[in-house]
């Protein structure tokens, strides 16, 4: 099998459009995670901060032990959310994805534009669209090395939902 100047940065243009769509798909797992584990830390710290207010207001009572109990677990797990939110790093992670994605959705646009600004090349090694290609394939490279990875599962969805161009 022959391989074209048209036929390797076809691939490229759809490796590059996946990869992009992969991307903005973990950004989106991330950005999720990251607001529930924040909501599950506020509504935890808003039913503790509550619950001790109003056990400093009513008097001491032998059936109030199972509401202090109850408010001492809450903030224990309340302070357990907020330091795995910082651990997991879900927003540092969000905003890697995204960086990928762009990267990946830049360069295919600058893929879209070089097939149409060299139409009719053959693929002979001396000619400017073959290097204009292997400065992609280099800016591809570069992309790969700095983006996250991305698991088999959320590749193959974005693979499923990205066109085969021909």
């Amino acid at each position: 099998m022959k391989r074209t100047f048209e036929g390797n940065a076809l691939n490229f243009l759809r490796y590059s459009s996946v990869m992009s769509n992969a991307h903005y798909d973990m950004a989106e797992r991330y950005r999720i995670r990251h607001r529930v584990f924040g909501l599950a830390v506020v509504i935890a710290t808003a039913v503790v901060g509550t619950a001790t207010f109003g056990s400093l207001a009513e008097n001491t009572q032998t059936g109030e032990v199972w509401i202090k109990v109850g408010t001492g677990l809450l903030s224990v797990v309340a302070t357990v959310l907020a330091a795995l939110q910082t651990f997991l790093g879900f927003s540092e992670l969000q905003a890697q994805h995204k960086r990928g994605a762009d990267g990946y959705s830049d360069l295919r646009r600058e893929i879209d534009l070089l097939l149409m600004k060299y139409p009719d090349v053959v693929g002979v090694p001396s000619e400017p669209a073959i290097a204009a290609l292997d400065a992609v394939r280099k800016k591809l490279d570069d992309l790969d090395k700095m983006s996250p990875t991305i698991p088999d599962a959320i590749y193959e969805a974005a693979s499923a939902k990205t066109p085969v161009y021909d």
